[in-house]
């Protein structure tokens, strides 16, 4: 008998615990992280600070910090550091999600629609459809 793969889905991130932890769904496979070390978040400082004063100078969006949710598609949910929104995808951010809206963010471009959501499991409830671009 063959091993067959069990991809986790949206539905599933939703069931994780929320312990602080850094949750992430590559391709249906679950990815844990540690807590990134002080180098790591001085740099994120220095690329978020350039970032938002280019993109606030030229009207250009927003720019959002760690830890939020992207959902890329049903099985693909990262936590960027970096979240640039473009002005006309404004409405990208919601406060709260849902299982049931993952399945709506499916990749189908290049741009890669998604949408970005307070971070962690606990955060899901209802959801709004909306596109965003991330920066990792």
């Amino acid at each position: 008998m063959a091993d067959r793969a069990i991809l986790l889905t949206y539905r599933d991130y939703c069931e994780l615990p929320d312990d602080g932890r850094r949750y992430e769904i590559h391709d249906g496979e679950l990815s844990v992280t540690p807590a990134p070390n002080p180098r790591h978040q001085r740099l994120v400082g220095a690329i978020y600070r350039i970032l938002f004063a280019h993109v606030r100078s030229g009207g250009l969006g927003e720019v959002l910090l760690s830890p939020i949710d992207v959902i890329l598609s049903d099985i693909a949910i990262v936590q960027p550091d970096v979240v640039y929104l473009e002005r006309s995808r404004a409405g990208a951010v919601s406060s709260t999600r849902s299982p049931s809206g993952g399945s709506a963010a499916r990749s189908s471009s290049a741009t890669r629609p998604a949408r970005a959501y307070p971070a962690g499991p606990s955060a899901c409830a209802s959801t709004e459809r909306a596109s965003a671009s991330t920066i990792q």
